[in-house]
């Protein structure tokens, strides 16, 4: 809920973009004023077996009947899956805190967003859909600030093939590079807007080539600033 006067739990903010838009850099540069943030909400191995379960014997009927021509969920989409739920059970536990804000990077909106478009066929059943609107509509109701970072697609390319971690799309052809970074924001378009039309989110979009990231970051102070207004003193 996003009625920040009844709320005692820290602000819950996700930066989203397509690969190379800087949001690790933005992080950085955001510890360097406010070091009292909490980077994402840690789910231990053990504390993640009971979602491992409840979705297998959730989705596997409906995998076994309709589905069994393609593929299952790869250890890295049921992550994603578990991470969606088990984030949520720790925010609901989280208390006023030394930090004053839960910073997700690759956070929920990037992982809805990767299943929807990026899943295998038994994403799009009924049964999966129904799972997939009940977390975004509870991300929806959770989420207080949404950082949206995105560049031109050349600038892009440009950056993923600077990086000296492995990408998915580095070293790819330019029309594939773009074809992947189109599909993820359209995705984060349509999550997004879904998520305005129906909080009181704040939603804050940057072009990373025209500002940097000191200048973003003054700009979003200026928003946590607001929202932490209404927050307890303790958590300031």
């Amino acid at each position: 809920m996003n009625n920040l006067t009844q709320k005692t739990r820290p602000l819950v903010i996700e930066i989203v973009g397509v690969a190379g838009v800087g949001k690790t850099t933005l992080i950085q540069t955001l510890y360097q004023q406010k070091q009292n943030i909490q980077l994402g909400v840690q789910i231990n191995k053990i504390n993640q077996i009971p979602f491992w379960i409840n979705n297998t014997l959730s989705l596997l009927p409906t995998f076994l009947k309709n589905y069994r021509h393609s593929r299952w969920l790869n250890n890295g989409e049921m992550r994603s899956l578990i991470y969606l739920q088990a984030w949520l059970q720790g925010l609901a536990q989280q208390k006023s805190s030394e930090h004053f804000a839960t910073i997700f990077d690759h956070g929920p909106i990037f992982r809805l967003a990767a299943l929807q478009e990026f899943g295998p066929d038994i994403t799009h059943s009924q049964k999966f859909q129904k799972i997939w609107n009940n977390l975004l509509n509870n991300w929806t109701n959770t989420l207080d600030i949404i950082i949206w970072l995105d560049a031109p697609n050349p600038t892009l390319r440009e950056r993923i093939q600077k990086r000296d971690r492995y990408h998915e799309v580095k070293d790819k052809p330019p029309a594939e590079v773009f074809q992947f970074l189109e599909r993820y924001r359209q995705t984060y378009q349509q999550i997004i807007t879904q998520i305005a039309n129906n909080s009181s989110t704040t939603i804050l979009k940057f072009d990373t080539q025209q500002k940097s990231p000191a200048q973003i970051v003054d700009e979003m102070l200026i928003s946590l600033d607001t929202k932490l207004e209404k927050l307890p003193a303790t958590i300031r």
